[in-house]
């Protein structure tokens, strides 16, 4: 995909509510036999693989919900937003279209 890496949030769980956020999609995820949180902070070149799109998508939705977050814990609103792909969803998140439970799911749900 480009967008993600190994360990892209390792730094970022440092701060309380980006961590709180990834530990409450890596629950909604655990059913699927995803770990989150292990991916955005232990992730493995291979799971980064495109033949098994499922953790990219997941990762990065889970993310760009996580830096939502954030944003709005320390008052940002942004004026506009705008994304392309999975960032579509993080869109959806940020203009409060859907919640943070639904964009995980859809993450999910168009990689499989």
């Amino acid at each position: 995909m480009g967008t993600q890496w190994p360990c892209m949030a390792k730094q970022l769980m440092n701060l309380e509510v980006f961590a709180i956020s990834i530990r409450r999609s890596a629950e909604v995820l655990n059913s699927f036999g995803l770990d989150v949180t292990d991916l955005v902070t232990n992730g493995r070149p291979n799971e980064c693989d495109l033949r098994n799109i499922i953790p990219v998508f997941v990762s990065i939705a889970s993310v760009q919900v996580a830096l939502v977050d954030v944003l709005n814990e320390i008052g940002i609103t942004p004026d506009g937003i705008i994304g392309h792909s999975v960032g579509e969803l993080g869109c959806s998140y940020a203009d409060g279209s859907l919640t943070a439970e639904q964009i995980v799911l859809a993450a999910y749900w168009r990689g499989k």
